[in-house]
């Protein structure tokens, strides 16, 4: 149960940070959990594990490493 609630919050959570993380690369900003912590509300990010896995695989994703 506690992994599917857990996968489930992430799956909710991602296209927030996501599209946070675009937002960043498009001001030419740094894509660091500070920026996105400042960009998505803290409910959202509150109830995700492992958010900086996720931002990590994010930026695997878009390429901006």
């Amino acid at each position: 149960y506690l992994k599917r609630r857990a996968a489930s919050t992430q799956a909710k959570a991602r296209p927030y940070v996501e599209a946070a993380c675009r937002a960043l690369m498009a001001e030419g900003r740094a894509l660091n959990l500070r920026e996105v912590q400042a960009r998505v509300s803290p409910e959202i990010l509150g109830s995700v594990e492992r958010l900086f896995d996720m931002l990590q695989g994010i930026r695997l994703e878009i390429g901006a490493i």
